[in-house]
């Protein structure tokens, strides 16, 4: 069956989601990312936290959170998925590693190529980010390259190990858009410069 995706785009304004990473960064650090001069993508985790799923609780397997494509004139949202899919806890870093889940901050880490090959999308190729892995004796963080990328989910599942995934029928959109305003802002370097993804857990 498909999953239950919001009917409705966020309503959170450009000049809302400004204040809120202001009031988390500060005006500097928001200024030094870019904001209005290149494009940034920001993710809120738990957007509909309180509306879909467990009430209070930040469920996996839903589109309940919220992403954000930023431009210098450009706003635009889109429901989506931060969150992996299911649980898996484990321990380390081999075969039995707990899933992954990408620890909110600033992480200037994404560059436009193709998803396992496949399809355009954003991928973690220019740095690295922090997850937090779903751990047997508790969670536990891990920095390095693990293929968080931001691409295209599923109807039946959000399709995420640690991604951030997009409904399919808004990925068309999200993509062409993202593209639009690298294109307008990079130039012909558009596919080497590094695309900044900032994942905020909720919005107070």
């Amino acid at each position: 069956m498909t999953l239950n995706i919001p009917r409705d785009r966020p309503k959170l304004t450009r000049l809302e989601l400004h204040a809120a990473l202001v009031g988390r960064f500060g005006a500097a650090e928001v200024k030094r990312l870019g904001w209005g001069d290149t494009l940034i993508i920001v993710g809120v985790r738990g957007y509909y936290r309180d509306t879909m799923g467990v009430v209070g609780e930040n469920d996996r397997g839903l589109y309940d959170d919220a992403l954000f494509l930023v431009g210098p004139s450009e706003f635009e949202a889109f429901n989506g998925n931060t969150d992996p899919s299911k649980f898996r806890p484990g321990r380390g870093d081999g075969a039995g590693k707990g899933m992954a889940s990408l620890k909110p901050g600033i992480w200037p880490a994404f560059q436009f190529g193709k998803h396992k090959q496949q399809y355009e999308a954003l991928v973690q190729t220019a740095g690295k980010v922090t997850v937090v892995r779903d751990g047997l004796d508790g969670a536990y963080e891990r920095t390095g390259y693990f293929g968080i990328n931001i691409h295209r989910g599923g109807n039946t599942t959000t399709s995420s190990e640690g991604c951030q995934t997009i409904p399919p029928d808004q990925w068309p959109r999200f993509i062409q858009r993202a593209t639009q305003i690298g294109k307008a802002v990079f130039g012909a370097r558009f596919r080497t410069e590094p695309v900044t993804y900032v994942l905020l857990d909720g919005l107070k």
